[in-house]
C-alpha cells in the first residue's frame, strides 16, 4: 500500500479545473515581494521563462523566487528611457521590446541593458508616450503612440523605420494582429482595421445599429475566430468580422448572470475556453458553453481574492498560469493546480476533522481507507467516500502508545502494527481492539526498544521493525515476542542500532537506512551482507543518515540521505 509522509493534503479533482467549477484562488505579489511598485500596467513571459512586469515605477524580470528591477540612470543611456512601462512584448525573433512614457527600448540579453530606439523621420521621439506594440506574420513590428501607428523592423540586428501613419485626434490604446494578418486598431473614437495599407473606420452593428464614440481599450481574437472588444464606456462586445454583427454584454444590476462593470481594460481567452475579463471594478469569467458569468472582486478579508479591483494586464505563461495586473494591488497569479487541492485540518469544536494538525504519516488500507498518524493526538481514519473520520487517541491505558506515530503496516489479517515513539502497537480494524508491545528491561525476546521509525511487512508476511536505538526486531507472532539484530564488537553485527528506513528489494534483501549509513540483510541466512575486504568500513555508499529508499523497475536503488 502506498505510504505518504509529513503533510495532509488531498487531491480532489482533475488535472485542469474550470473557473466555472472551481472558485478562483489567488497567489499575490506585491511590493512586500520585491516588486518595484504595486501598479502593474503590462506582463509579459520570455523564451528563457522569465517573467516581466512593467509598473509605474520600474520594469521588473523575475524567476520566480526574486525580482531584479530596472530603472533609467542618469547619464547612462544603456539603461532604460523611463520608470514608467506601458507594455512589454517579444517577437518571434526573441526581442523583447519595452514601450515606456518616453519611448521605446530593446533588451540586449547579453549585456543586461537597453538599446534607446530613436528613428530618423519616424512619428516617435525619444520622449513619445507609447502604448502598444504587435508583431505581424511578416516580422514586421508595429507601434502606437501619440500622433499615430509606426512600423519598424529588425534586419542584421538593425532596427529600421518601415512606415508611419498618422492619427491626429485619436488615441490609440490598442494594436492586434488576427490570424488572417489584419491589424486592427482600438482607440478613443472606437475600431480601425488595416486594409491594403490603408486605416479605415470598421463599423460595428449590436441589435441591427451602427454604434459610433466607442472608447475601445483592449482587442483579443476568440478561438471561433470572432474578436473580443473592452470598451470603457459600453462592456464586452463579441464581434463577428464578416457580418460586423456583434453582441453587447453590460453591466445589469437587476441580472445576477451579467458582467462586473462596463469599464473593460483587457480581455483573453485561456486554454478551457473561458473569457477572462479584467474591468476597473472587478474581474468577470465567461463560460463561452453555459453563457454564465463569474465575478471576482477585491475581499480584505479573503486571503485568496482579487487583490485589488483594477485591472490592467492578463496574461497566461507557458505553465497555463494566469497573471493579473492591478492597477493598485500588485500581481495576482491563477493556476488551475491551485483549486485541486483541499486542505484538511484540526478545527476547535468540530468532531469530524483531524484530531491534530502536525501529521507524521499516512496510509492507504487495501479497501482504501486512509489512515492518518500524528505526532501527539493519535491516529485518525477517514472514509475519502464518505468524508467521515474516526479518532483513536484513549485506548485506556494504551493512548501514549498511539501519541507521536511513525509508521503504519498493513497484515494479511486485516490488523495494523503502528510503529509509535511509545513502542509497537498492533490494531485489529475490524474490532477496533489495540495492544502495544514495549520493551522489557528484563525481558530479552522483548521489544528490544520503544522508539520506532520505521515498520515493514515483508512477502512472506514477517514483520520487521526499525528502532532508533535498538536495532531491528522480527516480529515471532507464535510466541508474540521478538528477535532483536543489534550492533556490537562484531564486524557482521548491524551497522547502526538507528534506523530510519526499511526496503524489501525484489532479490527479497532487506535495505536498511541507519543514522550511519546503508546497510543490507539477507532474511534467509541471517545476515548482514558484508563486502568483500574485511579491511574495509562497512558502508557501502559515502553518506551517514539514510532518510528513505526507493528500488525502481531497472532494480536500481535510490537513496535519500542527510
Amino acid at each position: 500500500m502506498d505510504r505518504i509522509f509529513l503533510t495532509l493534503i488531498i487531491f480532489v479533482s482533475a488535472l485542469t479545473v474550470s473557473a466555472q467549477q472551481e472558485p478562483v484562488k489567488f497567489r499575490h505579489l506585491d511590493d512586500n515581494n520585491g516588486l518595484s511598485n504595486n501598479s502593474v500596467l503590462s506582463v509579459c513571459q520570455d523564451y528563457k521563462g522569465f517573467m516581466w512586469f512593467g509598473t509605474r515605477y520600474g520594469l521588473n524580470r523575475y524567476d520566480g523566487h526574486e525580482f531584479k528591477t530596472f530603472n533609467p540612470v542618469f547619464n547612462d543611456t544603456s539603461s532604460i528611457s523611463s520608470s514608467h512601462i506601458n507594455k512589454i512584448f517579444e517577437d518571434k525573433q526573441k526581442n523583447l521590446w519595452i514601450a515606456t512614457r518616453n519611448g521605446l527600448n530593446l533588451y540586449d540579453r547579453d549585456k543586461d541593458q537597453f538599446i534607446r530606439i530613436v528613428l530618423e523621420d519616424s512619428l516617435f521621439t525619444a520622449n513619445t508616450y507609447l502604448t502598444s506594440i504587435a508583431e505581424d506574420k511578416n516580422g514586421g513590428i508595429w507601434l502606437s503612440g501619440s500622433g499615430g501607428i509606426s512600423k519598424i523592423s529588425v534586419k542584421n540586428g538593425k532596427v529600421m523605420l518601415s512606415k508611419n501613419y498618422e492619427l491626429t485626434g485619436n488615441k490609440i490604446n490598442r494594436l492586434f494582429v488576427d490570424r488572417t494578418n489584419k491589424l486592427w486598431i482600438a482607440g478613443n473614437t472606437g475600431l480601425s482595421v488595416m486594409e491594403k495599407g490603408n486605416i479605415k473606420p470598421f463599423k460595428i452593428i449590436i441589435s441591427g445599429k451602427s454604434v459610433t464614440n466607442i472608447l475601445i481599450n483592449d482587442i483579443y481574437e476568440l478561438k471561433n475566430g470572432d474578436l473580443a472588444i473592452g470598451t470603457e464606456n459600453i462592456g464586452l462586445i463579441f464581434l463577428n468580422t464578416n457580418t460586423h454583427e456583434a453582441v453587447n454584454y453590460k453591466y445589469n444590476s437587476s441580472n445576477k448572470n451579467t458582467i462586473i462593470n462596463d469599464r473593460v481594460r483587457k480581455v483573453f481567452e485561456d486554454d478551457n475556453g473561458n473569457i477572462w475579463i479584467g474591468t476597473r471594478y472587478g474581474l468577470s469569467i465567461y463560460n463561452l458553453v453555459n453563457k454564465n458569468f463569474k465575478n471576482y472582486s477585491q475581499n480584505i478579508i479573503q486571503p485568496g481574492s482579487l487583490s485589488h479591483n483594477s485591472v490592467k494586464d492578463i496574461y497566461q505563461d507557458v505553465s497555463g498560469g494566469i497573471w493579473i495586473a492591478t492597477y493598485a494591488g500588485g500581481l495576482n497569479y491563477f493556476h488551475p493546480w491551485n483549486n485541486i487541492f483541499k486542505h484538511v485540518k484540526e478545527e476547535f469544536g468540530i468532531s469530524n476533522t483531524l484530531s491534530y494538525n502536525k501529521v507524521s504519516y499516512l496510509y492507504k488500507d487495501k479497501s482504501g481507507i486512509l489512515w492518518i498518524g500524528t505526532e501527539g493526538r493519535g491516529l485518525n481514519r477517514l472514509d475519502e467516500r464518505t468524508g467521515i473520520f474516526n479518532r483513536y487517541s484513549s485506548f485506556d491505558d494504551h493512548y501514549e502508545a498511539l501519541d507521536n506515530i511513525k509508521s503504519i503496516s498493513e497484515d494479511i489479517n486485516n490488523v495494523l502494527w503502528i510503529g509509535t515513539n511509545g513502542g509497537l502497537v498492533k490494531f485489529d480494524m475490524e474490532n477496533e481492539t489495540l495492544k502495544s508491545f514495549v520493551h522489557n528491561p528484563t525481558d530479552t525476546n522483548s521489544l528490544s526498544f520503544n522508539q520506532i521509525h520505521t515498520t515493514l511487512i515483508d512477502k512472506s508476511g514477517k514483520l520487521w521493525i526499525g528502532t532508533n536505538g535498538g536495532g531491528l526486531n522480527l516480529y515471532l507472532p507464535k510466541s508474540d515476542q521478538f528477535k532483536c539484530f543489534t550492533k556490537d564488537d562484531n564486524y557482521e553485527s548491524i551497522l547502526s542500532n538507528n534506523i530510519n528506513y526499511l526496503l524489501e528489494a525484489k532479490d527479497g534483501k532487506l535495505w536498511i537506512g541507519t543514522e550511519s549509513g546503508l546497510d543490507c540483510f539477507n532474511p534467509v541466512s541471517q545476515k548482514f551482507i558484508r563486502q568483500n575486504s574485511t579491511k574495509q568500513t562497512k558502508h557501502i555508499i559515502p553518506a551517514n543518515k539514510i532518510l528513505v529508499l526507493y528500488e525502481d523497475s531497472d532494480n536500481y536503488l535510490w537513496i535519500g540521505y542527510h
